[in-house]
């Protein structure tokens, strides 16, 4: 969790159960001391891989102009962090965020960086999406550009009275025209998260443009039903 504190300009190490550090990008940060677990799930694995496969192609594919293409993108498109902060990335970073998700959608990842230096548009709800024991999960979102894509993610079922989740999310698929129809037993395979009748269910949807402009994310709950 990222704080700021009045007394500390910096702090880092670990003390009483928790560990303190500084985010590269600015903002000091604490989390608990924890034993990670590591399923190495089939999910994770896809998200390792093309992590590894973004960090060879920043080195071994792209030429010294289209890196610098990328740094010059990060310099002048702040991203917002876990507490409000304004906030630098790397090139690298950014090349990454657009590498990921376009290999999670079986895109084909871009090569230049954008040259309008903003975000783009996050996806606005169309059609609040709903999730049926029958039917699966149904949702329209304003998509971007034509030639852009919008990816969606699925948190773990939650009971009903909560009204809030930060994550994890898992990826649930991408629709180029802001549509998503998503079969129950497809939900299923995808997630690994059943839907249940009377449980909450929060997605959360990224738009990328053609240009490789990855937006903030939009965020909305729904509570499952029967269906008919």
């Amino acid at each position: 969790m990222k704080f700021s504190s009045g007394v500390f300009q910096e702090v880092s190490g670990s003390a009483g159960g928790y560990t303190y550090s500084r985010a590269r990008g600015g903002g000091m940060y604490i989390r608990a001391r924890a034993l990670v677990t590591n399923p190495n799930s089939p999910r994770q694995q896809t998200v390792r891989s093309a992590l590894s496969a973004a960090v060879v192609a920043w080195q071994n594919v792209l030429s010294e102009g289209q890196r610098d293409g990328w740094r010059v993108y990060a310099s002048n498109t702040p991203l917002t962090d876990a507490i409000g902060n304004s906030t630098l990335v790397t090139g690298l970073n950014m090349y990454i965020r657009q590498y990921v998700l376009m290999t999670q959608a079986a895109e084909a990842p871009l090569v230049l960086a954008p040259t309008v230096f903003d975000l783009g548009t996050p996806p606005s709800i169309v059609v609040a999406p709903e999730a049926t024991v029958t039917a699966g999960i149904a949702a329209e979102v304003v998509p971007p550009d034509a030639a852009g894509i919008t990816a969606a993610f699925l948190g773990r079922p939650q009971n009903a009275a909560i009204n809030f989740y930060k994550g994890p999310y898992r990826f649930l698929g991408s629709s180029t025209d802001g549509t998503f129809g998503v079969s129950t037993a497809n939900v299923l395979a995808q997630t690994e998260y059943a839907i249940t009748d009377g449980l909450a269910y929060f997605m959360r949807f990224v738009n990328v443009d053609a240009d490789g402009r990855v937006s903030s994310d939009t965020r909305t709950r729904m509570v499952a039903t029967a269906g008919v």
